[in-house]
């Protein structure tokens, strides 16, 4: 079986490697299916010419022809519009040179141009949703809702529905929001981001190694890996860090993310906490388990909003993936499946200093529980694991035979 399979995100970043790379080598192993991948990557990662040629080498061994695109950002719009065009043009010579059986569509932008592919080839489509774009878009004030690019986002969403084959989504919350827009027929698969468990595990001698290295030996570290922009609320996550200082002297908030500092900073200062409480640091994805196995606690907050209902973090995978008990909020897809009060975090209904109290007591009890990190791997195992997920777009893929 040959699949053209179509991101928007780059191979080459963070999320690629775990959610595209990740999944394309394992459903080559377990299944024998041929891949024709086209990404297009942002300049940051793309300048990086070692790792462009150890990505191009590692996935033609598994029989994944990758074709590397640019991605561009301005001017907006006209940019996105380029680009799909530029898709375009090798999707249509990739499906001309060889015989594809189905096309795979990660998100929105792929999603267009898969619409129009399957016009044109008659070929089987697979919408992967990722979430409800527009309405992302909207709620993180890039987009006015009921603006023309929203209207004109929701009225190709509908679409993409209708014509798609079958359609993956993150959350068995979101379900109900489309259900009424797809053919019948046509199935709905839930298929949460997951982590490759057998690299997402708790690494103890690397624990005491990002400890001494960083001087936070007796330190009660909450971590953050992951975007400070966006959907995520950087203020509330500060508010409830200063509250566990109040409580714990020895708390640290261990920061990885590649966004840009300057927004935490001013926080930092403006709330009056101090600076040597902080770490910042960028960090390889190659490196992720060995900080995570170093922390205490996860901590992240989302914006509660409707688009947040189709979410699902990668970060919960690999938190719970390497024993790590996740503080979060509730309205983010479906956290309350995996962060289990007691078992495996604790969340905060409302951004309130009572709910900071009680989710700061929660997580303090959970931590000091000796069976923690076996409880939210157990978790991880069940309902995030890659092999999960490769099992279910193995099975999707079978349809299609």
């Amino acid at each position: 079986m040959r699949v053209l399979y179509i991101s928007y995100d780059g191979a080459l970043e963070p999320l690629g490697q775990s959610q595209i790379i990740a999944y394309l080598k394992g459903l080559s192993l377990s299944s024998g299916t041929e891949f024709t991948l086209i990404t297009f990557e942002k300049e940051r990662y793309a300048r990086d010419k070692n790792a462009c040629k150890k990505v191009f080498s590692d996935l033609a061994r598994h029989n994944i022809n990758w074709v590397k695109l640019t991605y561009h950002k301005n001017p907006y719009v006209l940019s996105t519009f380029f680009d799909i065009c530029l898709g375009m043009f090798f999707a249509v010579r990739a499906m001309m040179s060889k015989k594809h059986d189905l096309l795979h569509a990660r998100a929105y932008v792929p999603a267009l141009m898969c619409f129009f592919l399957k016009k044109m080839f008659g070929t089987k489509f697979i919408f992967d949703m990722r979430g409800f774009w527009a309405d992302e878009r909207a709620d993180a004030g890039i987009w006015k809702k009921g603006g023309m690019l929203y209207k004109l986002v929701k009225f190709f969403e509908k679409k993409f529905l209708y014509s798609s084959d079958v359609v993956v989504i993150l959350t068995a919350k979101s379900s109900g929001h489309i259900s009424g827009f797809i053919r019948p027929g046509t199935g709905i698969s839930v298929i949460p981001c997951a982590a490759d468990l057998n690299r997402f595990k708790f690494y103890p001698g690397a624990s005491l190694k990002m400890r001494r290295r960083y001087g936070l030996q007796d330190k009660f570290i909450f971590l953050h890996a992951g975007s400070l922009e966006g959907w995520y609320l950087v203020d509330k996550m500060v508010d409830f860090f200063k509250i566990a200082k109040k409580n714990m002297s020895n708390a640290h908030f261990f920061i990885l993310t590649h966004s840009k500092p300057d927004r935490l900073l001013k926080l930092i200062d403006a709330k009056g906490l101090n600076r040597e409480d902080f770490t910042l640091e960028e960090a390889a994805y190659s490196d992720m388990p060995f900080y995570i196995s170093a922390a205490d606690a996860g901590l992240f907050f989302l914006m509660p909003t409707f688009s947040m209902q189709a979410t699902s973090p990668t970060k919960v995978a690999e938190y719970l993936g390497c024993g790590l008990p996740i503080v979060a909020n509730t309205g983010i897809g479906d956290i309350e499946d995996y962060v289990l009060e007691g078992v495996s975090g604790s969340l905060v209904r409302d951004f309130s200093k009572n709910s900071f109290d009680a989710a700061l007591a929660g997580i303090l009890n959970v931590s000091k529980n000796i069976n923690t990190k076996q409880q939210c791997r157990k978790i991880a195992q069940k309902n995030l694991s890659l092999d999960a997920a490769l099992s279910e777009y193995t099975n999707l893929y079978e349809l299609f035979i």
